[in-house]
């Protein structure tokens, strides 16, 4: 796959943007940030004005990909803020490349990966997120308690399909299509540069992490692409939610195909009478030749075919009989 970004360093265009950014302290992230090794972030620019910070060094878990879009006239805005503690290594990589504030973050859904900087960010900074997000960030063990600096790390304004932040080139659209990764995955258009971030509902090339104690649907996944495809217009470049690699909006189609048909292989698996053991085995030769890289697998964070087969299996078997 081709990378369409060009890589900024912090002095001179072309290098790629290193920083040991201080660690964060326990506490405000949640307290897992403490004792690990300062953070390492790559900063690329996508377009003019959007960059994304898509790895951690190897000597920590790794966080989602980060999007940082400065406007013109509305400050920085974060796409997801990486995983507990990593807040603030955010905050120095955006100063590299703009004196502008930081106004506003994003998330795409719920997970720590993408929220856990969250608390990390001034308490004026404002979160957005789809709503049903903000039900399932509530149950995040950092924003349990009432506590003041707890709760400002949570979604202050939310929308159920459609949103649309600021207005001219600095114009933001927020989406909402139904289920797939999880039951409030937004989709972030900057509209005037072409750009999406889609977060995890198109992670990375592989078998994606279905998770259904958050919304989440494997069977109606590909259908939630193909409504997006159909949704949204003049996007030509997609950052992902866990790889370097940006998308285009053929490959974006392409991975809805693939999820679809994963859901039809399953459904047809089940039909046919196959144990779950059987349809595991099956389901990546009955899908053919086209998906096979996405069943090579994704190292460190892939669940597989075994657990995505298992969920849609367990769908299933809630789905009410055919009359």
């Amino acid at each position: 796959m081709k990378r369409v970004f060009v890589l900024v360093g912090i002095i001179v265009v072309g290098a790629v943007a290193m920083v040991a950014a201080p660690q964060a302290p326990a506490g405000r992230g949640g307290g897992r940030g403490a004792g690990a090794a300062p953070l390492q972030l790559q900063l690329e620019r996508v377009r003019p004005g959007i960059y994304q910070i898509p790895i951690f060094n190897q000597s920590v878990a790794p966080g989602a990909t980060t999007t940082v879009f400065v406007t013109e006239n509305h400050g920085v805005v974060i796409v997801d803020t990486k995983n507990p503690g990593s807040g603030q290594a955010i905050i120095d990589m955006v100063k590299k490349i703009t004196d502008k504030p930081i106004t506003t973050i994003i998330n795409t859904h719920t997970h720590n990966d993408h929220v856990g900087g969250n608390l990390e960010f001034e308490e004026k900074v404002e979160v957005v997120a789809q709503e049903n997000t903000l039900d399932y960030m509530k149950k995040l063990a950092q924003y349990k308690d009432d506590k003041p600096e707890s709760r400002h790390g949570l979604p202050k304004k939310t929308f159920k399909d459609k949103m649309t932040l600021f207005e001219g080139p600095d114009s933001i659209d927020l989406y909402f299509f139904g289920p797939a990764h999880t039951g409030g995955d937004a989709f972030v258009v900057f509209r005037n540069q072409k750009v999406m971030a889609a977060g995890d509902v198109d992670p990375a090339t592989g078998t994606p992490i279905i998770d259904p104690d958050n919304g989440g649907s494997g069977l109606l996944w590909g259908q939630t692409i193909a409504k997006a495809a159909a949704g949204i217009k003049n996007v030509d470049i997609i950052t992902r939610g866990h790889s370097s690699q940006t998308d285009n909006w053929a490959q974006f189609i392409e991975y809805g195909q693939y999820m679809q048909a994963y859901a039809d292989a399953t459904r047809k698996a089940k039909k046919d009478g196959k144990t779950l053991d059987e349809a595991i085995a099956a389901i990546p030769t009955m899908m053919g030749p086209k998906f096979k890289d996405y069943f090579l697998g994704l190292s460190g964070r892939n669940p597989g075919t075994r657990a995505n087969v298992t969920m849609m299996w367990a769908e299933l078997d809630k789905e009410p009989p055919k009359k």
